[in-house]
C-alpha cells in the first residue's frame, strides 16, 4: 500500500490557509448549495485554464515539472519570475489609468496565464516538499 501524496490532502490545507476553520468537517458539497450559476461559470472558467495550462506543456515541454530541482530557493525564484512578468504586463494597463474595454482581451490573456502559473506554482510547492519528505 503506498503512502498518501501531498495532493490527497490539498483540498483540506488550501481551505484551512483561507481561513475556513476545520475545512475536514465540512463535505464539499456544501460550498456548492447555493449560487450555482456563479460556480457553474467558475468551473468553466477552470476548465478552459487546464486546457490552455495542458497546451503549454505540451507545446513548450514538461521539463518545469519533471526536472524540478530539489531547491526550493530556485523553483521558488522561477516561479517568482514567471507571475512577476504577468504582473507587470498587468500593472501596465490597469495603472495610473486603467486601459478601456477594448483592452479586455489583453487582461483576458494575463489573468488566464497568471492563473495557470498560480496553480502550476502548488503544484510545485507540493511536488518539493514530496521531494524533501523522501530525503
Amino acid at each position: 500500500m503506498s503512502t498518501p501524496s501531498r495532493f490527497d490532502t490539498l483540498r483540506v490545507r488550501l481551505l484551512a490557509l483561507a481561513g475556513y476553520p476545520n475545512p475536514s468537517t465540512y463535505e464539499r458539497d456544501e460550498a456548492f448549495a447555493v449560487n450555482h450559476q456563479i460556480h457553474a461559470e467558475f468551473r468553466n472558467i477552470l476548465c478552459y485554464l487546464e486546457e490552455i495550462a495542458a497546451r503549454k506543456v505540451n507545446g513548450y515541454g514538461p521539463f518545469r515539472y519533471d526536472d524540478i530541482e530539489n531547491n526550493w530557493r530556485w523553483e521558488i525564484q522561477s516561479l517568482y519570475q514567471d507571475i512577476e512578468r504577468k504582473f507587470g504586463r498587468l500593472k501596465t494597463l490597469c495603472r495610473p489609468e486603467p486601459v478601456d474595454e477594448r483592452h479586455a482581451d489583453l487582461i483576458l490573456e494575463i489573468l488566464a496565464d497568471l492563473s495557470v502559473y498560480s496553480a502550476r506554482g502548488i503544484q510545485i510547492i507540493i511536488r518539493l516538499e514530496e521531494m524533501k519528505e523522501k530525503k
